[in-house]
């Protein structure tokens, strides 16, 4: 792995992430994408990524250059996403597309989620039909009842 920093003529190498060779593809943009937040870049690696322990949130830090783990919320789900809401590192995850549950970073230095949000989705009237296969965005106004959403294929 190599940085390019701003300004610089030639990259310089830093540490590799704590994965496998064969696994590195999680990490790309073009596969995964991240969520820049403290200054660190956040990946959410799914499970061909990563075995079934409690962390599949891979940090990069852009001050240190240095990789680390972070521990995901406490519940596991088959579709999971990472964004930024409000100003803290969230995840809107969901087991069925039915019931959106979303968690926000409560404590970053001690990795403690809090579950904040819990839609259920089948109670929002007027809502398209949400495809959990193509990454779609949720904007969420937490003042107005009901969401909107938007997805990369329209």
């Amino acid at each position: 792995f190599y940085i390019i920093a701003v300004g610089a003529n030639e990259p310089r190498p830093i540490e590799q992430p704590p994965l496998q060779q064969v696994l590195m593809g999680g990490l790309t943009c073009s596969d995964n994408t991240s969520v820049l937040y403290r200054d660190n870049l956040h990946w959410l690696l799914r499970r061909q990524y990563i075995s079934n322990g409690p962390s599949n949130i891979m940090i990069f830090n852009t001050e240190d250059d240095t990789f680390r783990w972070l521990c995901h919320p406490p519940r596991q789900y088959p579709w999971m996403s990472l964004l930024e809401l409000e100003g803290a590192l969230s995840m809107c995850s969901s087991h069925d597309g039915i019931i959106i549950d979303i968690y926000v970073m409560h404590d970053y230095e001690d990795e403690v989620w809090a579950l904040i949000y819990s839609i259920n989705m089948m109670a929002l009237e007027g809502l398209p039909p949400l495809n959990l296969g193509a990454r779609t965005v949720l904007k969420i106004n937490p003042r107005v009842r009901g969401l909107h959403t938007t997805s990369e294929e329209e």
